[in-house]
C-alpha cells in the first residue's frame, strides 16, 4: 500500500519539478548507503518522509529529520555534496565538507570518505530509472485505504464524514484552536493538543469556545496492516494526550487539498512510528518532565481547593522562577494562567452537566466571588456563565 502511495508522489514530484525529482532519487540511494555505514536500521517512514520534503519544499536545503540526529546531519552532507559537486570536481568537495563536518561530526564524515566514490557514482548516472504513470490521484487513494477525516472549522468549510468510529480502529483528534468537550468521558482537548484513542467511544463533541479548529482523523485498517499488524492485534493504548509541536501544527495548516492529505498521512505515519518505538506501554506525552506531571496531577486534583503559585512552591521545594520556567517551556503558559484555565474548564462543565447555580460553581471552585468567576469565564469562553449555559442547552 505504501508503495502504491510513494509511486503516486513520486510522479507527482516528477511533473512539479524534475530536477528535484532525480535529486531526491539520488539522495535517497546515498541516504541508504549512509545509514548501512553508521549501522543505522531504516525507519519504515524514511522513504516517505523524504519524499514528502522534496515535494513540499521548492529550495532543498533544511531539516528533513529532527535536528541534529545521524539522519538529519547525514541528510545536509549528503545534500551539501551534491550541491557543491555541480561546481566542483569530487576531490574539492570532499576538501571543503572535511573543514565543515569532520571536526563536529565526525561518524557522519566518516560515512562519506569511506562511501566517496559510490556517491561521485550516484551522482554522475543518467540511469534513472522513469516511474509509470498512475491512472489515479493520490487524495483518491489516501481516502480509500489509508484513512478518513472530519474537519470542523469556524475558519474553514466542513469537511468530511462524522459517522465514523470503530472499536478495533485507531482515532486521532487533533485541536489547532479553541477547546471541545466530549459528552461521554466529560473530557476536555485544549488548543494545540491531541487525542488517541482505541476502541474507545467518546461520545458527542460540545465547542466550548467562541472559535474552533478541530481535527479527526480515523486509521483505516488497511493502512495499520501495511504498517505494523502490531497496532491492530494488541491493546496497546487506550487513550494518549499529546502536545502538539509547532512542525506539526504548521503541516496541518495547509489549505491545499493534495498538501494537507499528504501532511496528515506523514503526521500519522511519524506519530504511529513513535507509538511503536516506546515499547510495550507506548506512553508518548510530549511533558515527559516527571516533576511537572506530577504538579499538574497536583491542581487537578485540589481544583476545588485554592491553588497559588506560593503554595505549590512549599508542597515541592521549588522556587517561583523555577515553577515558571517549568510552565512556560513545557507548556507555553504562566502557571497562575494554567490553574485559572483549568478551573474556568470545570466550571464550563458544571454548567453543562449540573444544575448548580453559578455562585455555587464559584464557591466550589475557590474563586474570590461570583463576579470575578463570571468575568474571567467571558474572557475564556466569549460568553457569560449563564448565556454559556443557555447557548449550549439550545444545541
Amino acid at each position: 500500500m505504501f508503495s502504491e502511495v510513494t509511486d503516486i508522489l513520486e510522479e507527482n514530484l516528477s511533473k512539479k519539478s524534475y530536477e528535484n525529482f532525480i535529486l531526491y532519487k539520488k539522495f535517497l540511494s546515498s541516504f541508504y548507503i549512509f545509514l548501512e555505514t553508521l549501522k543505522i536500521t531504516p525507519d519504515p517512514t524514511d522513504n516517505f518522509i523524504i519524499l514528502s520534503y522534496f515535494l513540499e519544499n521548492t529550495s532543498i536545503y533544511g531539516d528533513i529529520f529532527p535536528e541534529n540526529s545521524k539522519k538529519n546531519i547525514s541528510s545536509k552532507l549528503i545534500l551539501d555534496f551534491f550541491t557543491l559537486r555541480k561546481k566542483y570536481s569530487s576531490v574539492p568537495c570532499f576538501s571543503i565538507l572535511k573543514n565543515i563536518y569532520r571536526c563536529k561530526y565526525p561518524l557522519e564524515f566518516h560515512a562519506l570518505e569511506v562511501n566517496l566514490n559510490i556517491l561521485e557514482d550516484i551522482y554522475s548516472s543518467k540511469d534513472i530509472t522513469k516511474i509509470s504513470i498512475k491512472n489515479s490521484d493520490i487524495n483518491t487513494l489516501i481516502e480509500t485505504h489509508f484513512f478518513k477525516l472530519l474537519r470542523y472549522s469556524t475558519y474553514t468549510p466542513e469537511y468530511g464524514d462524522s459517522t465514523f468510529f470503530s472499536k478495533n480502529g485507531i482515532i486521532i483528534r487533533i485541536c489547532l484552536d479553541g477547546e471541545i468537550q466530549f459528552s461521554k468521558k466529560n473530557l476536555i482537548l485544549r488548543s494545540k493538543e491531541m487525542l488517541i484513542t482505541k476502541g474507545e467511544y467518546l461520545g458527542n463533541f460540545e465547542v466550548l469556545t467562541k472559535n474552533i479548529d478541530f481535527i479527526v482523523i480515523y486509521v483505516n485498517n488497511n493502512f495499520l496492516k501495511t504498517f505494523t499488524p502490531t497496532l491492530l492485534n494488541n491493546h496497546i493504548f487506550q487513550r494518549e494526550f499529546i502536545t502538539c509541536s509547532k512542525e506539526n501544527l504548521s503541516v496541518l495548516n495547509s489549505e491545499d487539498p493534495s498538501i494537507f492529505n499528504l501532511a496528515i498521512l506523514k503526521f500519522i505515519s511519524k506519530t504511529l512510528f513513535q507509538l511503536l518505538t516506546k515499547g510495550k506501554n507506548f506512553q508518548i506525552n510530549t511533558m515527559e518532565n516527571p516533576l511537572l506531571l506530577r504538579i499538574l496531577d497536583f491542581i487537578d486534583k485540589n481544583i476545588h481547593e485554592k491553588i497559588t503559585v506560593k503554595g505549590l512552591e512549599k508542597i515541592f521545594s521549588l522556587n517561583r522562577n523555577s515553577i515558571i520556567e517549568l510552565f512556560r517551556k513545557n507548556l507555553n503558559v504562566y502557571p497562575s494562567t494554567y490553574i485559572l484555565n483549568k478551573k474556568l474548564e470545570y466550571g464550563a462543565l458544571y454548567l453543562l452537566h449540573t444544575n448548580k447555580k453559578i455562585s455555587e460553581i464559584a464557591s466550589d471552585l475557590n474563586f474570590y466571588n461570583s463576579s470575578f468567576f463570571s468575568r474571567n469565564f467571558k474572557n475564556k469562553y466569549f460568553l457569560t456563565p449563564l448565556n454559556f449555559k443557555k447557548t449550549k442547552n439550545q444545541l
